[in-house]
């Protein structure tokens, strides 16, 4: 209960979790806390926050490079941050028992 009397900004600040440009928490900064089990491809998998999407990227685009390397149809797709939040939070959802969801796109 002692975490839900502190301000969110500390919490931040406690964990190294980037603020925003104001030195407090704002959308960007929320919008970097991508979690998932997939970030270290090698190794056991544990769910845990991404340090890095640079590296989150790039082990997308491999598991992508291999999925088009077998697949009949291959995606081509850009992995871009607003993509792999998606991705991640898809996986996610995926790994629950009896878990689904339904995704409507534009376009």
């Amino acid at each position: 209960t002692k975490h839900f009397q502190q301000p969110v900004s500390k919490l931040f600040e406690e964990r190294g979790l980037p603020l925003g440009s104001t030195g407090d928490v704002d959308d960007d900064s929320l919008r970097r806390l991508i979690y998932c089990n997939f970030a270290v491809p090698k190794g056991k998998r544990t769910y845990r926050r991404v340090e890095s999407t640079e590296g989150l990227q790039s082990t997308m685009s491999t598991f992508l490079d291999d999925y088009n390397a077998v697949s009949s149809k291959p995606m081509k797709l850009v992995l871009f941050l607003f993509a792999m939040e998606h991705v991640c939070r898809i996986s996610r959802v995926l790994q629950m028992p009896r878990g689904n969801v339904l995704l409507a796109g534009v376009g």
